[in-house]
C-alpha cells in the first residue's frame, strides 16, 4: 500500500502519455487515463490501491518492470525493465459475465493487440496464456472486486530477455531481439480500445474469437490439476462460459472451468 500511494504521489512526474498525440487520441476514444510507471511491485496492486484511494474508474496503469509480478495460481511473472509490457485496466465490471468469459475477453483483446501493432499473429492456450512459435509470451490475470471494481493484469514478452534457468524452455517473446521501434505505447492504447469493444460487444461474439485464437483446438492436451489431473483428453471446443469441453480416451465427455493444461507435457506449457 505504502508503495503504491508513493507511486500515486508521484504521478506527475511519470505520466507520459498525455504529450504523446496518437495516445491522446486513443485516451480520449477509449475514455481510460493512462498512467505509466517506471517500476511497480505489481501493476493490479497499484491500481487496486488507487481506486481505494478515490482515483475514479476507469483508467490503466503502465509499468516499465515489475518487481513482484503476478500470475494465476501464485506464480510470479517475470517481468525485467523494458522488454515487455506490463499493464493492467482497472475498471467497472461489464454485466452479466463470468469471470471465464472475462479472461477470455481479455485474452482476445491482447491477441488482437498485438496482430494490430505488430502483424503477429499470437494464440491462446486455455484460458489466460498467450503463445507464439510454440512458447508462452504472456498471461492474464483478472481478478474481481464484487461488482466495483474489475482489475485486468496482462504481461506480454515484447522481446527475448535473459529468462531464469526455469523458463528456458517455456518462455519467449514476440521478437529475438528489441525492434527497431518502441510500439509499446502503441499497445497500450490498442488494448484499452480493444477491451473496450469485447466487454461491451456479446459475449458470444467474444467467444467465437477466443475458439479461433485457440492453438489446441481438436487436439491432445494433458490435464495438469483438477479432477483429470493426469489425463490426456482431446480439447472439443471452449463453451460460452468459457470453460473447456473435452473428450477424454473413453469417449466421455467433460467441462473444465479451471485448472492448468499441458500441450508439450513441459511444466506449464
Amino acid at each position: 500500500m505504502q508503495a503504491a500511494q508513493t507511486a500515486a504521489n508521484a504521478l506527475a512526474a511519470k505520466v507520459r502519455f498525455i504529450h504523446n498525440g496518437y495516445m491522446q487520441n486513443e485516451r480520449q476514444h477509449a475514455a481510460c487515463p493512462l498512467i505509466h510507471l517506471a517500476s511497480a511491485d505489481s501493476t493490479n496492486r497499484v491500481a487496486r490501491s488507487l481506486f481505494l484511494d478515490g482515483r475514479h474508474l476507469p483508467f490503466a496503469v503502465v509499468a516499465d518492470r515489475q518487481t513482484a509480478g503476478r500470475g494465476r495460481q501464485g506464480r510470479t511473472f517475470y517481468s525485467p525493465h523494458g522488454s515487455g509490457l506490463y499493464f493492467t485496466y482497472a475498471g467497472v465490471p461489464p454485466e452479466g459475465r463470468t469471470p471465464g468469459q472475462i479472461t477470455c475477453a481479455a485474452a482476445v483483446a491482447a491477441v488482437e493487440a498485438i496482430f494490430s501493432v505488430y502483424g503477429i499473429r499470437a494464440g491462446i492456450k486455455w484460458i489466460n496464456d498467450l503463445v507464439f512459435a510454440g512458447r508462452k509470451v504472456g498471461g492474464i490475470l483478472a481478478e474481481q472486486s464484487g461488482s466495483q471494481l474489475l482489475l485486468v493484469g496482462i504481461g506480454i514478452n515484447i522481446w527475448t530477455a535473459d529468462f531464469p534457468d526455469e523458463l528456458l524452455d517455456l518462455a519467449g517473446s514476440l521478437f529475438g531481439d528489441a525492434p527497431a521501434s518502441d510500439r509499446r505505447l502503441e499497445l497500450v492504447a490498442a488494448l484499452c480500445r480493444i477491451l473496450d469493444q469485447h466487454f461491451s460487444a456479446e459475449p458470444a461474439e467474444t467467444m467465437a474469437h477466443y475458439r479461433q485464437s485457440l492453438v489446441h483446438l481438436n487436439r491432445p492436451i494433458l490435464v495438469r490439476s483438477g479432477t483429470l489431473a493426469g489425463k490426456r483428453i482431446l480439447t472439443r471446443d471452449i463453451d460460452q462460459y468459457g470453460r473447456l469441453v473435452a473428450e477424454s480416451e473413453d469417449g466421455a465427455m467433460h467441462v473444465l472451468e479451471d485448472g492448468e493444461i499441458s500441450l508439450s507435457g513441459k511444466d506449464t506449457l
